[in-house]
């Protein structure tokens, strides 16, 4: 899960449960899983990896890296 200070924590089995059980669908905003397709800042990109601070996204095809 995407902290407010950017950081990454493991989301618990807990917070899961207590989540789905208020009626919701899910976290899309603040959760995120290795090999989901992302758009950020126009291009597509799968999450390779995660790590404490950091992600690494690997482009999909079609995907120009630019300004």
């Amino acid at each position: 899960m995407q902290m407010d200070d950017g950081h990454l924590e493991p989301v618990s089995q807990a917070q899961l449960k207590t989540h789905y059980a208020e009626g919701g669908t899910g976290m899309p905003d603040v959760v995120f899983r290795i090999g989901e397709d992302v758009k950020i800042k126009g291009g597509d990109f799968r999450i390779k990896s995660m790590g404490r601070r950091s992600m690494v996204l690997e482009g999909l095809p079609g995907t120009r890296i630019g300004k």
